[in-house]
């Protein structure tokens, strides 16, 4: 397993999230799953970046 870092940033804050998941692609639909929910609870634009991967 692989820890994929994502950052999401909105207008006011910016947060980065690890994500453990087996595949790249795997880690960007839990990010994109995340980035909507966050996107509805704060009514704002959200924007997703990829940042990196921590192997270990």
């Amino acid at each position: 397993m692989r820890d994929y870092v994502f950052i999401l940033d909105n207008e006011k804050e910016s947060k980065k999230i690890t994500i453990e998941a087996s595949g790249m692609m795997d880690a960007f639909l839990k990010a994109k799953d995340f980035q909507k929910k966050k996107s509805e609870d704060k009514k704002s634009k959200v924007n997703l970046l990829f940042q990196g991967v921590i192997y270990s």
